[in-house]
């Protein structure tokens, strides 16, 4: 598979992410799939809507703010949340790695 490919995947898994949680957060999903037993309490914390949309919506703008909020404020983590941060990362990586290959081909 190739890297473009890789960041292709990873962008969807991203988007289903992104979805379940706005899901969740408009009453469509009953309860969220989490293991910690915290993502609920993070996803219903006051934090979790900015501007009358809810975070899970806005992605990747605020992955950073939203984990700070997570380890500092709200003192609780969720998973989901934290996927969510990792898969922003990885598709960084592999942009980068794309980037470096497609610059040095020219």
């Amino acid at each position: 598979m190739t890297k473009r490919m890789w960041m292709a995947l990873v962008s969807l898994l991203g988007l289903f992410l992104g979805a379940y949680l706005t899901l969740y957060k408009f009453g469509f999903v009953g309860t969220l799939a989490c293991s910690v037993s915290s993502c609920e309490q993070v996803q219903t914390s006051r934090w979790s809507v900015f501007l009358g949309i809810p975070v899970a919506t806005w992605g990747l703008l605020f992955t950073a703010w939203l984990n700070d909020l997570e380890a500092f404020v709200i003192h609780a983590w969720c998973e989901w949340c934290l996927g969510s941060a990792a898969m922003v990362a990885v598709l960084f990586v592999l942009a980068a790695l794309d980037w470096r290959e497609t610059r040095d081909l020219a």
